[in-house]
């Protein structure tokens, strides 16, 4: 885990891509009073009010403003939702491909002084997985019972290239949050030690650290990587030789 400075910050994002662990992280925040945490404001199938296009489309000059001056309307959207925090520490979840769609971003989240938690989990084959996994199920989280959803088959055509990208987007991210203040948290070592991630998280929000965080969240699929893929041998053999051979080898219970 390495951290920028960490000035009090009282609004922030979780920036990271879809099934890294965001949802586990942003309930285990939840249960601390000092801390709100809202969902996907930029997701465009978000059923929520409070998303920047549920806001958008409430008014001609806010649909006006998206189109013309896409800085202006995010600047307006992110002055109206977060002008006027109720606790010390508020933010909302961020992916990558809403970065990607909404770069004015870029602008946008520093102006009204956002932090930002770079969620990353390093083992981009779970991520795979684990996405496949919840596209075939439909089932994205759970609070009941673990293990809940079937291994997957995992197409191998272009499995390496898929996991390059993968890796990449981390890499372009860590770049792009290099100017703005920052943490990032390394998923498989926040689930393998929370609480010392938790201090560090709360530390750099700026809110009481001795409050103990806890989530409801159970994963989806089998503890080991080698248990949630149906074709394993076939994945076995396209991953080896490559730098994503050493992800078939590592264990953990991890959340997703």
């Amino acid at each position: 885990m390495a951290s920028t400075s960490q000035a009090a910050a009282t609004r922030f994002i979780i920036l990271t891509t879809q099934r890294s662990g965001s949802n586990w992280l942003a309930d285990r925040l939840r249960s601390h009073p000092q801390v709100e945490v809202d969902g996907e404001l930029f997701r465009r199938s978000q059923g929520s009010a409070d998303t920047y296009y549920s806001w958008q489309h409430r008014s001609t000059v806010g649909s006006v403003l998206s189109t013309a001056l896409p800085a202006v309307s995010k600047n307006r959207y992110l002055a109206v939702r977060f002008g006027n925090p109720a606790l010390p520490a508020t933010g909302f979840r961020l992916m990558y491909d809403q970065l990607r769609r909404n770069p004015s971003l870029l602008v946008s989240l520093p102006h009204h002084d956002f932090s930002v938690l770079h969620l990353v989990r390093e083992n981009v084959l779970d991520t795979h997985v684990s996405a496949l996994a919840a596209n075939a199920s439909g089932k994205f989280i759970s609070r009941g019972r673990r293990g809940t959803a079937e291994p997957v088959v995992v197409p191998t055509s272009d499995l390496v290239e898929q996991l390059e990208r993968r890796m990449r987007l981390i890499r372009r991210h860590r770049r792009l949050v290099e100017q703005v203040s920052h943490l990032e948290v390394i998923y498989e070592e926040a689930v393998a030690d929370p609480s010392d991630h938790d201090h560090c998280i709360l530390s750099f929000l700026g809110v009481d650290t001795s409050i103990p965080l806890s989530s409801g969240l159970k994963r989806l699929l089998p503890p080991q990587t080698s248990d949630r893929i149906a074709n394993l041998s076939e994945v076995t053999n396209v991953l080896a030789n490559t730098a994503f051979a050493k992800f078939l080898k590592r264990h953990g219970d991890f959340a997703q």
